[in-house]
């Protein structure tokens, strides 16, 4: 591929993969858009391999509406019961800038407890794994 730059100045057209900014962030095709959940037997098949589909194998893209609703989680974890039960429990990501990090160890030791008491409050955000123990009450 010749660069863009060299393209530009020997006006030549724009190559089909370079995208203007306005471009960038627009959908780039079909999402499936559900109200109900499938099977766990028809979610493996139809999204996780996609056998008679364009995503073969790597997952097609879904959203299934309000389904977090259906998990007892939805209503069992508010601030306060994440403090009381899992307060003390550690995470292993907490980014506290607004550019993501993703650094290998976190800047500072993070608890739930910690986390909930600011987040609401500053820009840290979460990438941490689902702590041991929640895991258990989704």
């Amino acid at each position: 591929r010749r660069p863009l730059a060299l393209m530009l100045a020997l006006g030549l057209t724009e190559p089909a993969w370079a995208k203007t900014i306005w471009e960038v962030g627009q959908p780039q095709g079909h999402i499936d858009v559900h109200e109900e959940l499938p099977t766990p037997q028809e979610f493996h098949k139809k999204y996780v391999l996609d056998e008679d589909g364009p995503f073969k194998r790597a997952g097609r893209p879904a959203l299934f509406k309000g389904a977090a609703k259906a998990m007892p989680a939805f209503e069992l974890w508010t601030d306060d019961y994440l403090k009381q039960k899992h307060g003390k429990v550690k995470m292993d990501q907490v980014e506290t800038e607004k550019k993501e990090t993703r650094s290998k160890l976190p800047h500072e030791n993070w608890n739930l407890a910690k986390f909930l008491a600011k987040y609401n409050t500053s820009d840290i955000y979460s990438t941490a794994q689902t702590p041991k123990g929640l895991s258990d009450e989704v």
